[in-house]
């Protein structure tokens, strides 16, 4: 279990990557916001193990910070 890593910021983009649940991931931008599940979120451009793409946030929490960017966790 764990969020999708998608080619776009769309519920509808190819899946191309998974973060499984309690693992740390690399924020690169900000998207667009989307409500799923009755939850308003923004997508983010992540990095996670090689895979970069998109992944909505409203399922994650912030991590800790680093100076090379923001980290989340889900």
């Amino acid at each position: 279990e764990g969020l999708y890593i998608r080619a776009d910021a769309s519920a509808q983009s190819k899946k191309i990557g998974l973060v499984p649940l309690g693992q740390d991931f690399q924020v690169i931008a900000e998207g667009a916001t989307e409500s799923l599940y009755s939850i308003k979120s923004r997508w983010y451009k992540v990095s996670y193990r090689g895979k970069t793409g998109w992944l909505w946030g409203g399922l994650a929490t912030p991590a800790s910070t680093s100076a090379t960017g923001r980290g989340y966790c889900i």
